[in-house]
């Protein structure tokens, strides 16, 4: 290329997937001006580069994404029709999160979660637990993958610190990423009151109701676990007979 600062030529990316296959993300954001550039390369198979006078034949197979509707950007003018007739001869739909479905949801998060812990050295935070799973199938991601990717790399960072999966600043997490989301488009879910209720009767279930134990598993103060207990009328008569109150 002939630019400020070039000691050689350079290919573009265009000459680099000669012979190969050349992948277009995002397509849908080409602008016009460029989207007719592209139209003339894979209509005449060459490319020029800066500078030159000289055509460079290239021939690539073509792959390109959008989350976008081309067809209807086609009717509002905002994509060339013929570009869109040229590129537009297989097509293959990507569900979303939302249409993959409550096992597909768990399965990526699954995948994405242990794949951000990484190599975990000694007695790792085991399984991850049922009751993080069931939220996460609940949840909607309007930001598809991506949005579920940055929420296992915000859960794997918890997992990290505490080793264990910490269900208070977990949950913080998760409900970050609810109060993000479009009102209309939010999960249905219990509401934060009844699944901290919820999460503080089990854990105390699950500690024998020995309080500083449950505190430290939850991440707070004994303190903050007595207040948090009186502000959802937990009482020592919610726990079993047989145990006594620590």
């Amino acid at each position: 290329g002939a630019f400020t600062g070039a000691l050689q030529a350079h290919k573009g990316y265009l000459e680099q997937a000669d012979g190969g296959t050349l992948f277009l993300d995002e397509l849908g954001e080409l602008p016009l001006f460029q989207q007719v550039k592209l139209l003339r390369v894979l209509e005449g198979g060459s490319v020029t580069r800066v500078g030159s006078e000289r055509p460079v034949r290239v021939d690539f197979r073509l792959i390109a994404a959008t989350n976008r509707n081309l067809s209807r950007m086609v009717q509002q003018e905002t994509f060339r029709a013929d570009l869109f007739y040229r590129i537009a001869v297989i097509q293959l739909a990507v569900p979303s999160m939302e249409e993959r479905g409550a096992i597909d949801k768990i399965e990526i998060f699954r995948n994405l979660v242990w794949r951000a812990i990484g190599p975990i050295n000694g007695e790792g935070p085991g399984a991850i637990p049922d009751w993080l799973t069931d939220r996460i199938a609940k949840m909607h991601f309007p930001g598809n993958v991506r949005q579920l990717k940055n929420l296992a790399e915000r859960v794997s960072i918890v997992v990290q610190q505490t080793g264990q999966w910490n269900m208070l600043l977990i949950g913080r997490a998760l409900q970050l990423v609810q109060d993000m989301e479009p009102s209309t488009k939010r999960a249905c879910t219990r509401p934060l009151d009844v699944d901290e209720r919820i999460r503080i009767l089990d854990e105390l279930g699950r500690n024998g109701w020995r309080r500083q134990m449950t505190a430290n598993q939850l991440g707070i103060s004994r303190k903050s676990l007595w207040e948090r207990m009186r502000k959802h009328g937990i009482e020592d008569t919610d726990k079993p007979d047989s145990l006594p109150a620590v």
